[in-house]
């Protein structure tokens, strides 16, 4: 080669090392970038790899990491700084993107599926069978001048009773419907005192022969049910459920809790015994409560058939009424409400009279007394750790027509119109797990009345704990009568002594 042949290829080659030099350190810099967005890739599906166990795209993604590990242990300036290779990493990264999109939409449809299955496990039918039993003991202690001392089937003798038997049905579908039904099984009417029309009461005996039994003649008592409550209800905001059938009386306290195994007194105070307010009403009713921590208020308002001693037999005008509170929780959880009733009630006899000219017969009803009432009451609840007290107060106003007023047993004797005012008061105290300890206080007055204006009642009682559904409720209390606008009737006094076992299943 000649020595100008010579210089022509040192010239050429010179050039072409500068101008590939500005290539090389693009490849560089590209891949260096690449680098970065290759190792936030890695590490949002190193992420999700926790995420989505178990999931076909992890294998993927673990080779993937590892040969980015591999790759970072070589120095680097032993990486080869090529424009292949970076396409290489730029073909990998987006095949990465392609398994992270892929994982996401796993990932969201686990989670979806998740929320599918709680949804449909909430919105499956279920029913629940709960109640409870009691059984145990009544002792009466009565003066010897007591003209009541006959009615009752022993004296100064315990008589063990076989108490309360209730069974709840609840059953919810899980889209907003519910119904409960509560129904309570007894032996009456037997042993419940009827007059025989001559002047004398006798016990009522309901046994008859077992004509079904191998036998066919002995005998067992024929007893019967009654239905505390049975309605539907249909959530249709958090804020208002509608409640139809026959239900609890939505007022107070004492009404509302309703059972044996949640009232700290097992002995009614005198405004559920006489029903200053009726217990139980068929109608319908709409309820709800708001919260504002650590506040709620809620509302319960209904129209129902009123007072009446038949169900499907109503009075002549509807009740309605309602109740408010205000629920406070924390440390000490309180409760201030307030009850309202109004209504009629009545009795009603049908009289049959022929119309001879039309040949036909003609029903013509008319009442033998009728009244209107008023029922206003407030209540309160506090709970303080092992404390708890409760207290109502309620005050009713009974307005009969003229000329239709109830007789009573008196047949020269009618009810008047009247105020009638009950209060209570009850404290008690849990120490430790199993005892606690409670007083309670209730008046009663009337104005005016005929016979009884004034009752004061005074008792106190323990309530052993065995376990949260096994427990033994006692009391003792004495009541005093007093009429204040006619001669004494204190020996109508009497004390008594009551025990309830009762099992929650």
């Amino acid at each position: 080669m000649s020595p100008r042949s010579r210089s022509t290829v040192f010239l050429g080659l010179t050039l072409s090392v500068f101008a590939f030099a500005p290539i090389t350190q693009a490849a560089g810099n590209d891949l260096a970038t690449l680098k970065t967005e290759l190792a936030e890739l890695k590490k949002e599906l190193a992420d999700q790899k926790a995420k989505v166990d178990g999931m076909a795209s992890k294998t993927v993604e673990k080779e993937v990491v590892a040969q980015f590990v591999d790759a970072q242990k070589t120095p680097p300036g032993a990486q080869p700084a090529t424009i292949a290779e970076v396409e290489a990493l730029k073909a990998e990264i987006a095949e990465l993107k392609v398994v992270q999109a892929s994982a996401e939409e796993a990932r969201m449809a686990e989670e979806m599926e998740k929320i599918t299955a709680t949804t449909n496990e909430a919105e499956k039918p279920s029913l629940k069978l709960y109640g409870f039993v009691e059984t145990g003991f009544n002792k009466m202690f009565l003066k010897d001048a007591n003209p009541t001392r006959g009615l009752y089937m022993r004296e100064g003798n315990f008589v063990f009773v076989p108490g309360t038997m209730n069974l709840y049905l609840d059953a919810k579908n899980g889209k907003g419907f519910r119904a409960l039904m509560e129904t309570r099984y007894t032996y009456y009417p037997s042993g419940e005192i009827v007059s025989t029309g001559t002047g004398k009461l006798k016990p009522t005996d309901t046994r008859v022969y077992d004509v079904f039994s191998a036998s066919g003649y002995n005998k067992v008592s024929w007893s019967g049910v009654v239905i505390e409550r049975a309605h539907i209800d249909y959530e249709a905001h958090p804020l208002l459920t509608l409640r139809v059938g026959y239900f609890l009386t939505p007022y107070g306290i004492w009404n509302v809790d309703h059972g044996t195994p949640t009232l700290i007194s097992i002995i009614l105070p005198q405004f559920q015994i006489v029903e200053a307010i009726p217990q139980r009403l068929a109608g319908v009713q709409a309820l709800g409560e708001v919260s504002f921590a650590p506040y709620a208020l809620g509302y319960r308002l209904y129209a129902s058939n009123g007072r009446s001693f038949q169900v499907s037999a109503p009075s002549a005008d509807n009740g309605y009424g309602g109740r408010l509170y205000l629920r406070r929780s924390g440390d000490a959880t309180m409760t201030w409400g307030t009850s309202f009733y109004t209504g009629t009630f009545a009795d009603k006899v049908v009289n049959m009279v022929f119309d001879p000219t039309n040949q036909s017969v003609n029903f013509q009803a008319t009442n033998t007394y009728k009244a209107r009432e008023y029922s206003i009451g407030g209540d309160f609840s506090l709970d303080y750790g092992n404390f708890r007290a409760r207290a109502e107060i309620l005050v009713r106003r009974v307005n009969f027509a003229d000329g239709l007023h109830q007789p009573t047993s008196d047949p020269t004797k009618y009810q008047p119109n009247r105020w009638e005012n009950f209060s209570y008061v009850l404290a008690s105290y849990r120490i430790g797990q199993y005892v606690e300890p409670f007083l309670y206080a209730e008046a009663k007055y009337v104005k005016p009345d005929f016979d009884t204006d004034m009752v004061h009642g005074y008792s106190g009682g323990l309530n052993l704990y065995f376990t949260s559904t096994a427990m033994v409720k006692t009391q003792y209390g004495q009541f005093y009568f007093k009429n204040r606008s006619g001669p004494s009737i204190s020996n109508d006094n009497f004390g008594f002594l009551v025990s309830r076992f009762i099992y929650v299943f």
